[in-house]
């Protein structure tokens, strides 16, 4: 599949991207929770501190590539699942997180330590451990028993023919690479090989030994492949220099950097540098929306901002979303989202995300031309003017329920909205409690308080951002 990936990603107008990932953070504290109180600084530290607990399960890229001649977009969407690959819970290289929990990765800390084991020959010893006592006993009997017959037959200068290999089962396909680096280890004249589903041993001279050990780095190349998984995509996807489109996607990206690139520093403003050296045009299809919503003061458009509510918005498009010249979708491989809904799929999210925007940037793009008074409103739009309409986002990613309503990747960040604070004081002389409190703002929505003065007082914060 990867070829295809490749292909698709180099083809393609602009990606869109959508994470699932493993778990709830069983362990977070009061302090560990994201609140309206945050700085930005304070929202990335705590968000820093989950993407390190919990890992990727599925991803979904959406390829989308813009007709030159026709008023539509063909996309092509892959989704990577969870690995099947039953093998190894407690290596202490920790490829646990992605052979049981997730996608099979490695960030460029991890490549080193790879290499760094192979080298050091310390590499397969976990796995040996993992085999069947009674196997690996087994086989070393064999083996001896081939050394011994083969000295024999040296010894009494035997007719060139005798057999010096033995053919042994592959009990465990996982663990055949690290089986093979254990017996070329333990037994320095013999090579062992797989031929016909089988590992063979041998027995070898030293220089046809040296000879065979040059040639089987090709395996290193290939595991390190295989346990790269992920991590091929991901620096395709960093080198295409395409759009990257995601749906209130702050944490994905960071999953991203975790994962796929390097431990998250822990700085704020180096993250931020760093991050728009991987990804150089990055969008966030939520941020965009609700900006459009208030700027345009669309009147019949949902509240809400989930993704699948503006989704289903442009569908069934009130009046406002009705523009002319909308560009089609044409399915290259994923005809079934055309038709059904697949919720939480990350393929069909990372769909209806690079749909989404697709929609918005039409719209922006025919408002921002009939504003003008320019008649170019009244046809189809290219994809550079579709990009046009969206420059002003480019590389700003919302940050939910925040006084700061988005990062800039390239620049400041915008200055906090302060919604005005209310200072609660009780009209006894009581401490306050947080069950109190929430049964009396219960019904106001989304708010978030702070007990101050030994909680004889609480500052209380209204979410009233719109976000």
């Amino acid at each position: 599949m990867m070829p295809l990936v490749k292909k698709a990603i180099e083809d393609c107008t602009f990606i869109a991207i959508d994470t699932e990932f493993t778990g709830l953070d069983l362990e977070a504290t009061e302090n560990d929770k994201c609140k309206l109180f945050d700085t930005i600084p304070e929202r990335y530290q705590k968000l820093k501190k989950r993407a390190t607990k919990v890992m990727p399960c599925q991803i979904g890229l959406s390829m989308f590539t813009k007709d030159p001649n026709d008023n539509n977009y063909s996309v092509e969407t892959y989704t990577f699942y969870a690995s099947s690959i039953e093998f190894l819970n407690n290596h202490g290289f920790d490829f646990n997180k992605f052979l049981s929990c997730g996608i099979p990765y490695l960030n460029e800390a991890e490549v080193a330590q790879f290499w760094e084991e192979v080298n050091e020959e310390t590499f397969s010893l976990p796995h040996i451990r993992m085999m069947d006592f009674e196997t690996v006993g087994d086989i070393d009997m064999k083996i001896n028993k081939l050394l011994e017959s083969s000295k024999k037959s040296n010894n009494k200068n035997a007719k060139s023919g005798t057999n010096n290999f033995i053919t042994l089962p592959i009990h465990n396909a996982c663990h055949v690479y690290f089986q093979l680096n254990e017996i070329r280890r333990k037994y320095p004249s013999t090579w062992a090989y797989t031929e016909d589903d089988k590992i063979v041993v041998k027995v070898v001279t030293p220089r046809e030994k040296k000879n065979l050990a040059e040639e089987a780095l090709d395996d290193q190349e290939k595991l390190l492949k295989d346990y790269l998984g992920f991590t091929r995509v991901f620096r395709k996807l960093k080198h295409s220099y395409k759009p990257i489109v995601g749906h209130n996607f702050l944490m994905d990206l960071m999953l991203f950097y975790q994962h796929f690139f390097d431990d998250l520093p822990d700085c704020y403003e180096t993250f931020k540098e760093e991050l728009h050296r991987q990804f150089h045009f990055v969008y966030d299809t939520r941020l965009i929306w609700l900006n459009m919503r208030t700027v345009y003061k669309f009147k019949n458009l949902p509240k809400g901002s989930s993704l699948m509510g503006i989704y289903n918005a442009f569908e069934s498009p009130a009046d406002e979303l009705t523009i002319l010249y909308q560009p089609s979708i044409k399915s290259s491989n994923c005809e079934k989202y055309l038709h059904d809904k697949y919720p939480h799929e990350s393929g069909y999210d990372s769909f209806i995300t690079g749909c989404v925007f697709m929609k918005i940037s039409h719209v922006l793009s025919s408002k921002r031309l009939e504003m003008d008074g320019d008649k170019m409103f009244l046809r189809f739009k290219s994809f550079n003017q579709h990009m046009q309409a969206v420059s002003p986002f480019v590389n700003k990613v919302l940050v939910p329920f925040s006084k700061t309503a988005y990062i800039d990747l390239t620049g400041k960040d915008p200055e906090p909205v302060v919604p005005g604070d209310l200072y609660i004081v009780p009209k006894t002389n009581r401490c306050l409690s947080n069950t109190e409190l929430s049964q009396l703002f219960d019904k106001f929505g989304y708010v978030e308080w702070k007990l101050v003065n030994h909680k004889r007082a609480a500052i209380v914060v209204v979410s009233n951002l719109g976000r």
